[in-house]
């Protein structure tokens, strides 16, 4: 039985009770006891470097949340991959197995349910009848990290057994033309090397560690790549990232990307910074290609008021009988929505001092005034974001400016944002390998005609299988101030 004071475990159980809305966490504890999962690899296998990232990246993600793994099959098992949890990994077969993952061309007898797991190019299968019948000889890493999240998601439906959801039978799927060509599409091959120029990630997360992780394995890389988050590497975090060992703890998140993108990288600069964004909009730091991977709204706001060329958006979201993620891309002077658009697409886009207020609980006109903080305010600050009194005291007796950093949701505290469930061990890698997969397709010069890129959005559930018609566009919001001539302007200016 797992222990309960696991922080670990802690995660996965409030991901599984707000997804199922079980609010016995014994009754958890004992799903995750009793699920059962084995990988069988056939020796042949080994020269099929997806299926060793496939089988590898199951490997990663699996002890992460299940006490009883097993894996049957030669030691495939790369230095680049972390170790955290493979002691847990039992070797060889499991005695009555609740689900048994299958790589290789050969059928398997068992008596309890089976996957059969394949991969080459931008493809994936995943069925419970046959087993994959291509020939595998296109090495994708994308394809193989993606197969590889939704097997776990298909694991993951047997702790939800209260939940209506479909398992996957038979599915047939790429990642350029999602499903629309004749399985496996092969064309075109990832190139050998792709430049990035002046290129940001904020938030160095679960996404963002998914996000670099499959950049690195997929091509080798030049250029200046920009690691923005403030945080350090804690416990609960091994729940789902995917680049985290044990001996990880209390490393800078940004630190721990550095470190993977400068191996055998010698045209790549890596640039660790270990502060928020709003820190460099303070200072005049201006980028043109973006990748927001954080957890609020605000600095998805301001990273779009800075004015970058392109902005990619990637998120998670988890709650009751959903699990989803998301992909989107924003050109100021495009069609679509900026970023701003897409978290007030149905309303006037909110002035700086509304952002405020509805951060903080205090009145849209006393910040306005710049009024004096009193003992009063830090008492509803305090209650309304569940920041710490002692962090807010220091503030009484200086005006409302102090406090807040007025221009362009710029924040000089970083007040304690609303906490969102945590996500399933899966899915920030399925968000930060999609992402991955359109920022190398959109520097690709020549796709096929089928070929769906994500113009606007691209909205999944993780527990259903991904398809075309998750790729969605959006229109801009009229209120939105990406709309504002002057905007525009300063835009076209900074980039055309």
């Amino acid at each position: 039985m797992i222990k309960l004071s696991n922080p670990i475990q802690e995660k996965n159980i409030e991901s599984i009770a707000t997804v199922s809305n079980v609010s016995d966490t014994k009754e958890i504890y004992k799903k995750i006891d009793e699920l059962k999962i084995q990988i069988i690899f056939p020796k042949e296998m080994t020269s099929d470097k997806n299926a060793i990232n496939c089988c590898s990246m199951l490997l990663n993600i699996f002890p992460r949340f299940l006490s009883n793994v097993s894996y049957d099959g030669p030691n495939i098992l790369t230095a680049d991959f972390p170790q955290y949890g493979r002691e847990k990994i039992i070797a060889g077969k499991l005695r009555d197995p609740t689900l048994t993952i299958v790589f290789g061309n050969d059928e398997y007898k068992c008596e309890n349910d089976i996957l059969y797991v394949g991969s080459t190019g931008w493809s994936i299968y995943i069925s419970t009848n046959t087993p994959c019948s291509w020939i595998h000889n296109s090495n994708n890493p994308l394809s193989a990290f993606y197969a590889a999240g939704l097997v776990i998601g298909e694991a993951y439906k047997y702790l939800l057994s209260n939940v209506q959801i479909n398992k996957i039978k038979h599915f047939e799927y790429d990642l350029i033309t999602h499903g629309s060509d004749p399985q496996p599409v092969l064309e075109p091959e990832i190139p050998n090397l792709i430049s990035f120029d002046n290129f940001a990630l904020i938030g160095c997360g679960a996404i963002g560690q998914a996000f670099i992780f499959g950049l690195k394995f997929a091509t080798k890389i030049s250029g200046t790549i920009l690691l923005i988050d403030p945080d350090k590497i804690d416990t609960s975090n091994f729940q789902r990232y995917v680049y985290t060992d044990t001996n990880d703890k209390n490393k800078s998140k940004v630190q721990l990307l550095e470190e993977l993108l400068s191996k055998n990288s010698p045209t790549l600069s890596p640039i660790a910074l270990q502060h928020t964004y709003e820190f460099f909009k303070t200072i005049g730091l201006s980028f043109k290609e973006v990748v927001t991977a954080v957890d609020n709204i605000e600095t998805r706001i301001n990273v779009q008021a800075g004015l970058p060329k392109i902005v990619w958006n990637t998120w998670t979201d988890t709650s009751n009988y959903t699990l989803r993620y998301g992909v989107s891309h924003h050109i100021m002077n495009g069609s679509y929505q900026c970023l701003a658009c897409a978290y007030y697409p149905n309303k006037e886009n909110p002035t700086q001092s509304k952002l405020d207020s509805m951060m903080i609980g205090i009145s849209e006109s006393r910040i306005q005034q710049n009024d004096i903080v009193t003992k009063k305010d830090i008492e509803q600050i305090e209650k309304h974001t569940n920041t710490k009194r002692d962090d807010l005291l220091p503030n009484i007796g200086k005006p409302m400016s102090d406090l807040l950093y007025g221009i362009c949701g710029v924040y000089t505290r970083r007040i304690n944002n609303h906490h969102e469930p945590t996500p399933a061990p899966h899915v920030p890698l399925l968000s930060g390998i999609f992402l991955a997969t359109q920022i190398i397709l959109s520097k690709i010069p020549s796709l096929p005609n089928t070929s769906k890129l994500v113009e606007s959005s691209a909205e999944f559930s993780a527990l259903h299988i991904p398809n075309k018609y998750s790729i969605l566009k959006h229109r801009k919001n009229k209120n939105c101030f990406c709309g504002d001539d002057i905007y525009q302007k300063i835009y076209n200016k900074k980039w055309m």
